[in-house]
């Protein structure tokens, strides 16, 4: 928090693109904000209902132009998942689809007669997860010594779960992410890639699965400019 200045505080549900719009026409009142926008692009970490109802701002401003009320500035702001909402988002997705491990792992902790919901709080499935997690890390080299050869499917799934999914997601963002560490992210990114592509390539969303590629695709070439404007930038000063 040592570089954020806070500039104003305004209270909004944000459940409609009228509130989003008119939050942003806030945002680029601001001086600061205004002349920044003018010549450069504001990248905007959000959920996916902000991406949504910005997106729809944007597009609704470059049809309509002046005549939609909305101001040219709105063109310069990109929003896009951030890694905070990635790591949320990938912590319940581990939970969901292991709710029944987590179910017996609730019980065998909190009790029999204790009822974990469907779709718990964040904190209640971060909790889980770093149970999870430090139980198998008590236990990991035993466990692996006596299934090492195991090709039984459910203790292949379940040792891959404990011990490359369950770290993957809970070190995503507090450790990985904040690390500033460029070749680590890439490593774990492509590592959500292999997960997300054997859940995507079972259901057969193909079309999903194109779209990640394609952005993978630009991650790594957008790093690999980056290094060739640097080199070039060395050269000429």
């Amino acid at each position: 928090m040592e570089n954020t200045k806070l500039v104003d505080l305004k209270e909004g549900s944000l459940h409609s693109t009228l509130e989003y719009v008119d939050t942003l026409k806030h945002l680029i009142d601001v001086p600061e904000v205004k002349t920044y926008l003018e010549t450069r692009v504001f990248v905007a970490p959000m959920d996916y209902p902000g991406q949504l109802h910005v997106r729809r701002a944007i597009n609704y401003r470059i049809k309509f132009g002046e005549s939609s009320e909305i101001p040219e500035q709105i063109l310069h702001i990109v929003p896009m998942i951030g890694p905070l909402h990635v790591s949320l988002n990938s912590r319940e997705t581990v939970f969901l689809e292991n709710y029944r491990f987590f179910d017996k792992l609730f019980h065998e902790v909190f009790g029999h007669t204790k009822v974990l919901a469907q779709k718990p709080k964040p904190y209640k499935i971060n909790l889980l997860l770093e149970l999870a997690f430090q139980g198998w890390f008590r236990v990991r080299s035993t466990i692996l010594r006596k299934f090492e050869l195991s090709k039984d499917p459910e203790a292949r799934y379940l040792t891959n779960l404990l011990d490359n999914i369950i770290p993957l997601v809970l070190d995503f963002y507090p450790v990985v992410f904040r690390s500033g560490n460029w070749t680590a992210f890439k490593e774990v990114f492509g590592l959500f890639f292999i997960n997300i592509s054997v859940k995507i390539i079972k259901s057969y969303h193909w079309h999903f699965l194109m779209i990640f590629s394609f952005g993978l695709v630009l991650i790594i070439l957008f790093h690999k400019l980056l290094k060739v404007l640097f080199i070039l930038l060395m050269i000429i000063m």
